[in-house]
């Protein structure tokens, strides 16, 4: 064959290639704009021929990597995802998967599940990922489980994405022996208990989340205890909500804010003075730290010695104004707590001063020790304190502790409660305070033994009048 007649072969051959090809690439397809997939698709609802009715019968009959898609409506069912599967509902607010008041509402027991844009109501939990690995939970709403239940359980369950779903009327999302999430841009408001509660649990990113409005928590509502350990916190909004550590090392809490200021986080620092606003301060490990000048704050001492605190005023509607754990040398000065569930709450600590300061209408008690020695608690007003329960201790509460002196405070309309339990005898000192009226005879002040019988001290020389203490009213 001659080059001539081969070069015309070639250009045959491409012509024809051609006609195949560019009718093709130029056509215009419309996709249906739904996402991607990694298999098939099965439809729960809506009108199609052969959509499933229930979304437990379109999981039952999915195979791994297949997606199901929930059209709008109600579904009143317990949904089990216990394959690898994509579940999306068509619209967050109109697909709603309610658990009839029992169960979990959604339970994953398998690894790679992504579940999107439900509500998701009404169950013992919303839902608990349990033994389940790389899966996302994205765009739902999670509300009303029951009182103890939780929006969403990570339990044992790595390498998870939790983000942008909001939790309503929970008790939030919590972790055991759960690591390397990442919990992003929830919205947690009006829960109960807690917004967040990380227990076991390490690596874990935790960051631009919003946590408002807890109804009753406890100590805090972002909790990290028990073996929490590395996790970082970061970027967070709390609007009257505080966090709380216990047990738990080696975290990173940083550029968080409480009520629109800073949230001031110390561990093992020494020598700082805090005189800019703050919306709460945790002390962990921290000595000769000086905090003054603070309004509508919360303040936890952990593990410190030597700090002071002066010219403070706590946060109303909080569990406690102050906490303050295994501490020592710990001087309280010119502060006003009012309306907190405790208004200091005092664990295992030492060598503490509470003076000058006002303790007006918190709920359950103003002050509550436990394991306390060598404290002195002079010089304040205790006034309407006590009430959220019967009995309520009131003004004072002093369990299994030693070394207390009650010197010189005022008692006014507080409701009248045991004052100390478990003490032995003569380690409370109570003198010169004023109790409601002038009294002419010693007062005597009710306690319990450990056997819960009753056992009284007696305050000597009761005052004639109330003391002069800044804040009375």
């Amino acid at each position: 064959m001659s080059l001539i007649r081969k070069e015309m072969v070639m250009i045959i051959v491409l012509l024809f290639i051609g006609t195949c090809i560019i009718p093709v690439t130029a056509q215009k397809i419309e996709k249906p704009s739904q996402p991607t997939s990694r298999g098939n698709w099965l439809y729960v609802g809506g009108s199609g021929p052969g959509n499933y009715t229930t979304i437990q019968s379109a999981i039952d009959h999915a195979n791994p990597g297949d997606t199901v898609f929930v059209y709008s409506g109600l579904y009143i069912e317990n949904v089990l995802v216990d394959k690898p599967l994509d579940v999306r509902g068509e619209e967050r607010n109109t697909t709603i998967i309610d658990g009839g008041s029992s169960g979990d509402v959604v339970k994953i027991t398998s690894d790679s599940v992504n579940l999107y844009t439900f509500t998701i109501r009404h169950g013992q939990n919303g839902i608990f990922l349990e033994n389940s690995n790389d899966c996302s939970i994205t765009g739902n709403h999670i509300y009303q489980t029951s009182d103890f239940g939780s929006g969403i359980i990570l339990e044992s369950s790595h390498h998870n994405t939790i983000m942008n779903n909001t939790v309503l009327e929970c008790s939030g999302i919590l972790l055991e022996a759960s690591d390397n999430n990442t919990i992003q841009s929830n919205h947690h408001t009006l829960n109960n208990y807690y917004c967040l509660k990380v227990s076991t649990s390490e690596e874990n990113l935790i960051e631009n989340n919003t946590y408002e409005n807890t109804r009753w928590s406890g100590i805090g509502q972002v909790i990290l205890i028990s073996g929490a350990i590395n996790n970082v916190v970061k970027n967070n909004c709390l609007i009257n909500d505080s966090l709380f550590l216990s047990d738990a090392e080696q975290n990173q809490i940083l550029y968080n804010t409480v009520n629109g200021k800073a949230l001031v986080y110390l561990d093992r620092s020494s020598g700082n003075v805090i005189d800019y606003p703050a919306g709460q301060i945790i002390l962990m490990y921290s000595e000769n730290v000086k905090v003054q000048n603070q309004t509508d704050i919360a303040i936890h001492v952990l593990g410190c010695k030597n700090c002071r605190f002066e010219n403070i005023t706590s946060r109303t509607n909080l569990s406690a104004g102050f906490y303050i754990w295994n501490s020592h040398n710990i001087n309280i000065t010119n502060c006003s707590i009012s309306q907190c569930i405790y208004g200091i709450e005092i664990w295992h600590s030492s060598q503490l001063k509470i003076q000058n300061t006002w303790f007006w209408k918190n709920s359950y008690v103003a002050i509550y020790i436990l394991n306390g020695t060598d404290i002195s608690i002079a010089h304040n007003s205790f006034e309407e304190n006590g009430g959220l329960v019967h009995p309520s201790p009131g003004a004072i509460s002093i369990v299994t502790s030693t070394s207390i002196a009650v010197k010189k405070n005022n008692f006014i309309g507080n409701l009248k409660g045991t004052y100390f339990s478990n003490c032995p005898r003569k380690t409370i000192l109570w003198n010169e305070n004023y109790w409601d009226k002038p009294r002419m005879l010693p007062k005597v002040i009710i306690g319990r033994t450990i056997f819960s019988l009753y056992q009284v001290n007696f305050d000597w020389h009761p005052a004639q009048e109330p003391y002069d203490i800044p804040g009375m009213t």
